[in-house]
């Protein structure tokens, strides 16, 4: 049963299929119930998204690679997965390097810091979505 607001939080993610279909699928198994102190909430989604608290922290899988990820970027490397980050306007937007599958999480300025959202969700995401290329 998810917790938190009776609201489902609308979510644009991608229709996924094969294998990145089957590791999104695991990682929402998997992921927690409960990230940066804030319980999970429902979605609706076409595609693999996962949501917790108010305003909603938001995971995304199967989203395409950051336009602005380039070769040589800097990289936040959190329990063994790589993360890229930006910040846009009132959000920081974390997306996995490296991995079979690219995953999204976008945090509000809300919770700060932002990379606590990170702790909580990097076990799920190391063990649903299998390195490819670590960053260097």
């Amino acid at each position: 049963m998810l917790a938190g607001c009776a609201t489902a939080v609308s979510v644009d993610s991608p229709a996924v299929d094969g294998d990145t279909a089957r590791q999104c699928a695991t990682l929402a198994e998997q992921a927690p119930s409960s990230v940066a102190g804030t319980e999970r909430r429902e979605v609706d989604s076409a595609g693999v998204a996962l949501a917790w608290g108010d305003p909603p922290i938001v995971l995304r899988c199967g989203v395409s690679v950051p336009a602005s990820l380039r070769p040589g970027a800097h990289c936040d490397t959190i329990d063994g997965v790589d993360w890229f980050t930006r910040q846009h306007d009132d959000t920081f937007v974390f997306a996995t390097i490296g991995r079979a599958s690219t995953v999204e999480v976008t945090v509000p300025d809300d919770y700060d810091p932002a990379g606590d959202a990170l702790i909580d969700l990097t076990g799920a995401v190391r063990t649903a979505i299998p390195v490819v290329t670590p960053c260097r």
